[in-house]
Order: C-alpha cells, then sequence, then structure tokens
C-alpha cells in the first residue's frame, strides 16, 4: 500500500480496505464516489452550508439511493446460479490484468466456491481455498486442483514419488536429538566419545521413526527440517517425508485430510493421523516440484496460478481474489444490479426526481450533489473507454428516463450499452455497501 501523509488520503486507504475486507470487490468504485462526495461538500460549505446539513443531505440521498437499489435489483434463479456467478467474476475481472484470460480465471474461481460452500447455509469459508504462485507460462495455465498443492518435493530423491493410501503424519517437532534447556557444554576428547555421540543421536533417530511407524503411519509432512542422518533413516525405513511445510500449509493439511498436528513423537497416535494420496509433481522442469495432496473426502481446494514475473504474479492473484469475492457475494446474497455504470444513473435520476419535491434549498444543493457524485462512474468509464463523457452520460440518462430501462449503461465493449443483455452486474450487497461505505466516510469528516 502507498503511504501518504494527508489524513483524507490515509482515510480513503481505509476505505477501500474496509471494502475489501467485508465485500472483496467494488474497492475502487468506493474510493470514488467517497471522493467525489468529498469534492462537492467542499464547493457546498463554501456556499455557505453548514456541514451537518451537508451531512444530513448525504444521509438522505444515500437513504433514497439503497432503496431504488432494493426497488431495480433482479433475483438470480438456482437453476442459473452458477452461470450468474461467473458472470459476476467476469465483471470484476474486466478492468484487470487478467482480462484477456478472464473466462479460464472465473471459471476456476466458479468452480472452487461450489466445492468448498455450504449450499445450506450459503455461506463460503475462504480459508478453504488457496492460492498458489508459481512462474509459468501465462494466465491462462491458472488450474483448479481439489485438494492442497505444497510448494516442496519429498526430502530425499530417492523416496517414493506417490504414496495411494496415505497415512499421514502431521508433526510440528524436529527430527534432532532433544536438546537441554539450561546452558551446557559437551566436550569430545577422544574417538570413542565422537562415536558414542553419534550413536545416541541414531538411536534417538530411530526411537523417533518407531514412534511414527507404531502410529500407523507411511508418510510425514513436518514444520520443520532434519540433517542428513535422520533423511537417510527415513528413506531405509519406507517413510517418505516432506519438510519445511509452512504452518499454513500443515493447518490446511490437517482439515483436509481429518488429522491432527502433533508436537511430541511419542504423543502420535493412529487416530492422529490423516488420510490421503501424495504425489510428487514436475512444473515444466526437474527443479520445480510440487506435492498434491488429495483426499475424495475433503473439500478444500487450491488454486495454482501462473504469470510470466513476481509482479505478474501478485497483481493476477489479486485477480483471482476479487473474482472469488464477487461469486462469493452472488451465492451468499443471490440478488443483483447492473454494471456499466447503469445503477448509478438509475439511483440518480431517482434523487432527481425527488428534487422536484423538495423546498428547503440547501437541501435540494446536498441531493444535486450526490447526484454528481454517483453520475462520477459512468462519466470516468465513458472517458476510460475513449468516449465522450458527458455526451455519452446524457444520453444514457435520457433513454433510462424514455424506456425505464435501468440496465442501460456505458458500452465499454462495443457490444451496446445493454447491460442485461452483455450479463454485466454487481451484486446487490457490494454496490449497497460501496453508497453506504462512502457516505458514511464523508460524514466522519464534515462531523
Amino acid at each position: 500500500m502507498v503511504m501518504t501523509e494527508n489524513p483524507i488520503s490515509r482515510l480513503l486507504q481505509r476505505l477501500s480496505s474496509a471494502q475489501d475486507e467485508e465485500i472483496g470487490d467494488g474497492t475502487t468504485s468506493v474510493v470514488l464516489v467517497a471522493s467525489a462526495l468529498l469534492a462537492k461538500a467542499e464547493k457546498l460549505i463554501e456556499k455557505g452550508i453548514h456541514p451537518i446539513k451537508v451531512s444530513e443531505g448525504y444521509d438522505v440521498a444515500c437513504k433514497l439511493a439503497i432503496e431504488h437499489l432494493e426497488s431495480i435489483k433482479e433475483e438470480i434463479r438456482p437453476s442459473s446460479l452458477k452461470e450468474n456467478m461467473k458472470n459476476a467474476a467476469l465483471t470484476s475481472l474486466n478492468s484487470k490484468i487478467v482480462r484477456k484470460a478472464k473466462d479460464a480465471v472465473a471459471e476456476v474461481c466458479v468452480n472452487a466456491i461450489l466445492k468448498v460452500c455450504d449450499k445450506d447455509r450459503r455461506d463460503v469459508d475462504f480459508e478453504l481455498i488457496k492460492i498458489v504462485k508459481k512462474i509459468g507460462p501465462d494466465f491462462k495455465c491458472i488450474e483448479l486442483v481439489n485438494g492442497v498443492l505444497l510448494d516442496k518435493s519429498f526430502s530425499h530423491s530417492q523416496m517414493s514419488k506417490a504414496v495411494e493410501d496415505g497415512r499421514i503424519a502431521l508433526l510440528t517437532c524436529p527430527f534432532e536429538p532433544p536438546k537441554l534447556k539450561t546452558k551446557n557444554e559437551l566436550r569430545i576428547s577422544s574417538v570413542e566419545d565422537y562415536k558414542n555421540l553419534e550413536n545416541y543421536e541414531k538411536e534417538k533417530f530411530v526411537e523417533m521413526i518407531r514412534c511414527i511407524k507404531n502410529a500407523g503411519a507411511n508418510v510425514i509432512l513436518c514444520q520443520w527440517g532434519f540433517d542428513d542422518e535422520a533423511n537417510s533413516l527415513l528413506m531405509e525405513h519406507g517413510l517418505p517425508a516432506v519438510r519445511w511445510v509452512g504452518g499454513q500449509d500443515l493447518e490446511l493439511a490437517a482439515v483436509y485430510t481429518g488429522g491432527s498436528i502433533i508436537s511430541r513423537f511419542e504423543d502420535l497416535r493412529e487416530e492422529d493421523l490423516g488420510r490421503g494420496s501424495l504425489k510428487e509433481i514436475t512444473m515444466g522442469t526437474q527443479s520445480e516440484k510440487m506435492i498434491k495432496l488429495e483426499n475424495n473426502d475433503g473439500n478444500t481446494v487450491t488454486i495454482l496460478v501462473r504469470a510470466s514475473s513476481d509482479l505478474a504474479l501478485a497483481e493476477a492473484e489479486r485477480c483471482v481474489t476479487d473474482a472469488l469475492s464477487a461469486a462469493r457475494n452472488v451465492l451468499t446474497c443471490p440478488f443483483v444490479v447492473y454494471g456499466g455504470g447503469s445503477s448509478e444513473i438509475a439511483c440518480s435520476l431517482k434523487l432527481q426526481e425527488r428534487l422536484n419535491k423538495v423546498d428547503d434549498g440547501e437541501e435540494r444543493e446536498c441531493l444535486e450533489a450526490f447526484c454528481a457524485a454517483l453520475e462520477e462512474i459512468p462519466l470516468i468509464l465513458a472517458r476510460n473507454s475513449g468516449l465522450d463523457s458527458l455526451q455519452t452520460l446524457d444520453a444514457l440518462k435520457a433513454e433510462q428516463l424514455k424506456t425505464k430501462f435501468y440496465f442501460l449503461g456505458v458500452d465499454c465493449t462495443g457490444n451496446g450499452n445493454d447491460m442485461k443483455k452483455n450479463k454485466v452486474f454487481d451484486s446487490l450487497v457490494s454496490k449497497k455497501k460501496q453508497m453506504m461505505m462512502a457516505t458514511q466516510l464523508v460524514n466522519m469528516v464534515l462531523k
């Protein structure tokens, strides 16, 4: 995040972060609306209107706009849920770096959501979706893996590269002899002393392996590393192992396989073992390997993102997160409003109807300012598409007024301004939150 000393800029950054955390999409729109509201509020104050009056006017306008969104929303039928989830994901990807591969990215994101979601509760736990980044050809090579993908390889080159019926020991204890908790000094004065130390370490390693085999485990995922001696002994005893597994990956593997993470070898029991199959796969070259962990009963998925550079990978991850959030929002709240600035234009026109019934001059100016702030979205869309922004906006407003079609928006792709036909829409909850959070931030500044 870009750091700034301006307090208003910092508030806008936090607003964007709050929108991202709560909804996962619409971060740009909420900042644009809030910025426009602040700019209009400054002009109203310069005219002599009290900040409290401006704040109250914005509250009234926001409430009316949200009520109108409720009146123009459309409910998604269960039979078309997946299609509409994909369309929402596509809408979020239209302005992103992965737009040329947006169909593949949207398909993967929707399938991931449907795999892990609780359809009865209409809830999605994003902790069950892991995103793994790997340098590769391009965005189109995105892949959905039903299971956990570990950016690791088996610790010994001669270990088995595939374990079908894996009974997995999930360990946070290191393969090393126990150390005293107090400061100590070990003196070795002869060859015999050195051999005794070597035999002691080997005995401890064998004892640890015995504990693992007695519990019935045939594969190990360990959070810590182990030296060549322990690695060779594991290979000799037929125990494939993966070392330096991250804490988050280990927890995900435990949830996915139904196992328990153990911190002491002597505490390992058969009921603590996870179940699943492991396979070492190559990612284009022999030096790039990953471990694929699968379980038929598990509901954890991994999205493998490919791009040509680390910078592109970071941006692609953000795009995938936005698309996941957009699809999730449609699942959790099956109501949508149309995009392309159409819903903002519809709300602006509704507020302009209210202006004719308002006698208070100051309240009228506040409502007009809110209308102008909402219209910033279609204006910017038209400008970025190379269109005459004012002319486009006026034409759309006139057409919406004439036809009463609230789904007419800015034609950014050359496919017409019918957003319903183009399947460009946002979730209702996202659009409502944008207006509410932008208004709340501006009111906080004004008060």
